[in-house]
């Protein structure tokens, strides 16, 4: 039995592949400038930085004259890159940790949402400014250690099952109306109580009690 013979086609124009010169962008693509030719290419979907006018690029061209941008040489009297996918991107660090440095500073925009998800989230700065129109945190523990804080707001509103404060001096200005509502209320102080006021009315449907060494009235 004879073997078979395998014909090998073989295209009678290979892919070529060429450097030029970006020399303009269109909304076809890219006009390189190569050997005094000129060629509309676009950028191959392996080819993440984005090209600019006046960089030299490497392109190929196939038997349907057709070109595609392949890598970027040289961009001269300037370093600013830019990545640019036409879909969803996805960087996996599949077995280590993915670092993202930038010397002068990182900045990440959406026109919609950034979602988060960890295991442990830190944050270490200086100082933060956080410029937020509505803000809903829910969690189970929250433990916060500053210096010195201020709130400036219109409403402040506090719903808690129990509320405990330790403070070392307590001073509250309020230029209107303070009101409490309870069902009772126990006041302990160890050395002096006092209230001064134009007019005062205590009112009890029952019993008021005074106890003491002393009582000066008038």
């Amino acid at each position: 039995m004879q073997a078979e013979k395998i014909s090998v086609l073989r295209s009678t124009k290979p892919v070529d592949v060429q450097s030029g010169t970006i020399e303009s962008l269109d909304e076809l693509g890219y006009r390189i400038n190569a050997d005094t030719r000129q060629y509309s290419a676009t950028r191959a979907f392996s080819c993440m930085v984005e090209p600019m006018v006046n960089d030299s690029v490497l392109f190929s061209i196939d038997a349907g004259m057709q070109c595609h941008i392949l890598a970027i040489i040289e961009r001269p009297d300037c370093t600013d890159t830019r990545l640019a996918f036409p879909g969803d991107v996805t960087l996996n660090a599949g077995q280590g940790q993915l670092h993202l440095n930038g010397q002068q500073g990182i900045n990440i925009s959406s026109q919609q949402s950034i979602n988060q998800t960890s295991e442990g989230y830190t944050l270490v700065a200086k100082k933060a400014l956080f410029g937020i129109e509505s803000v809903t945190a829910v969690g189970s523990k929250l433990v916060s250690k500053i210096g010195n804080v201020q709130t400036i707001a219109d409403t402040v509103e506090t719903v808690a099952a129990n509320l405990l404060q330790k403070l070392k001096n307590s001073f509250r200005v309020i230029e209107g109306v303070d009101q409490t509502r309870s069902r009772d209320v126990i006041t302990t102080v160890k050395n002096l109580y006092s209230m001064r006021s134009k007019q005062a009315a205590i009112l009890a449907k029952k019993d008021i009690k005074v106890d003491a060494e002393r009582i000066h009235m008038g």
